[in-house]
């Protein structure tokens, strides 16, 4: 009961994008109690692998820190900063029109993504929760295939749990050359054709600069929003964990096919191939 108690007021005021940090700082915890009992029990192996456990969580709970803008207190506080000014996303994109006629956001994919020459995909939890991992890759070899450059834009807080991203895609045969986290690769969205975001919502929410007091406010985001077009893979238009409305659905150069990843990447990539 009291571990719990602990358990609950330790983590009642976490904000759903927080929560990594969070289970990163836990694992750093387990490390130190590891280690604990191993001088209790002079256990010196208890004692050295609790240690590096412990090491290692520390690190990646600071570089987490760092990396969404937040203390470690003010994630367990629910502390959020306050955004000062506000980012306006750029005025000019590229038109998606067809002469005038009214084209379903799946033929619009379809166009942008056989014409366009410079991609990052952002993937996200969606991305693993409906398993399309696979398919992501087999697109990115198809563009490839037309001679467009692919590549990966990984947050740090993307999915459940730090470096989601990067296993589930290297499982498939994604090369670590084509994975750029979030610093290296964020000033190179303004210049690329497309950004296909794949079960990604939060860690590519615009709201984070715009909208002050949300539980993201101040948090630094993949700026999907700056490509010269978007194609959204989500399953709805409904917020991520962190409950915050995406302005980047209604921004009208983005291309929103609604539904299981899965499905629609098989059915864009059969599209495709004919």
């Amino acid at each position: 009961v009291i571990s719990v108690a602990i358990g609950v007021i330790f983590t009642i005021r976490v904000g759903g994008a927080d929560m990594p940090v969070a289970i990163s700082f836990f694992n750093a915890t387990a490390g130190f109690a590891a280690a604990f009992c191993g001088i209790a029990l002079s256990n010196y192996l208890l004692i050295g692998c609790g240690a590096c456990v412990a090491a290692s969580g520390s690190l990646l709970t600071i570089v987490m820190c760092r990396a969404i803008n937040r203390s470690l207190l003010g994630v367990f506080s629910g502390i959020r900063p306050s955004v000062a000014g506000v980012v306006e996303p750029p005025k000019e994109w590229v038109s998606l029109e067809a002469g005038g006629t009214e084209v379903s956001p799946f033929d619009r994919a379809i166009a942008i993504l056989k014409r366009a020459k410079d991609i990052i995909i952002a993937p996200g939890y969606g991305m693993a929760l409906s398993q399309a991992q696979e398919q992501v890759h087999t697109l990115a070899n198809w563009l490839e295939q037309r001679g467009a450059r692919v590549r990966y834009a990984v947050h740090p807080v993307a999915g459940r749990m730090p470096g989601h991203m990067n296993v589930l895609l290297a499982e498939v045969g994604v090369g670590y050359d084509e994975l750029f986290e979030m610093q290296a690769i964020n000033d190179d969205f303004r210049k690329a054709d497309l950004a296909i975001v794949i079960g990604a919502c939060d860690v590519v929410n615009p709201a984070a600069s715009t909208r002050p007091d949300t539980p993201i406010s101040g948090m630094p985001i993949l700026k999907a929003h700056e490509a010269n077009a978007v194609i959204v893979l989500n399953f709805d238009e409904k917020p991520g964990f962190s409950g915050v409305d995406n302005p980047l659905y209604g921004m009208k150069h983005v291309i929103p096919v609604w539904g299981d990843a899965k499905v629609n990447l098989n059915a864009l990539l059969s599209s495709l191939q004919e």
